[in-house]
């Protein structure tokens, strides 16, 4: 495997960051948000630190991040290499019996296109950045953790959830329409362009 910075003291290190921004920062808007990311952060820090799971690749040799993880993942034009193995590593996960969660913590995802598919596994994507997020009709049998997750365009039209967190969260534009919730929590979410029609 290769060397990736993201992991867990990578992620403590971060919420030290944000702690001392946090400081500096006058009280209002700016300030609750960067709180509500901090206590997300350690949330995830707490329960799945060392859960953070990597690819065998770089996008470039010099970068210090696996592919998943790699910023530069959601800039500029995708790499349809990316694409591709994101899709592969996902249902693979899915099917192997030996896993027991799907664990896309803190990736950066340029297109993940899962129209119509039945997660049958609790699966992770904390923290991961979405430029574009086309799952709907998808089916989420066990739990879907979405906290702090970071979406600029996101499709759950029609979407199963038996239980979804999605608490400090951040969206763009969301398309909830018609999705099913049997228990979720959008604590702490934020949304810029979100449509909520005939969901139950």
């Amino acid at each position: 495997m290769i060397d990736c910075e993201y992991n867990k003291s990578f992620l403590q290190k971060e919420l030290k960051r944000l702690q001392n921004e946090i400081l500096k920062t006058q009280p209002g808007y700016l300030r609750l948000r960067l709180k509500i990311k901090s206590i997300v952060l350690k949330s995830v820090i707490k329960s799945l630190g060392d859960k953070i799971e990597h690819c065998g690749w770089k996008l470039s040799k010099d970068s210090r991040f696996c592919a998943f993880h790699d910023p530069n993942a959601i800039k500029g034009k995708p790499d349809q290499r990316l694409v591709k193995e994101l899709e592969r590593w996902i249902r693979e996960k899915n099917e192997d019996e030996s896993v027991e969660r799907i664990a896309a913590i803190g990736f950066n995802v340029p297109i993940i296109r899962l129209k119509n598919y039945t997660f049958t596994k609790p699966v992770t994507f904390a923290l991961t950045k979405f430029r574009k997020a086309e799952l709907p009709i998808a089916i989420f049998n066990k739990e879907a953790d979405f906290q702090g997750a970071e979406f600029k365009n996101a499709d759950f039209s029609d979407a199963r959830f038996e239980k979804a967190d999605f608490s400090g969260a951040t969206f763009g534009k969301a398309n909830f329409q018609g999705a099913e919730f049997k228990e979720v929590n959008f604590q702490g979410a934020e949304f810029e362009e979100v449509d909520f029609s005939d969901t139950r």
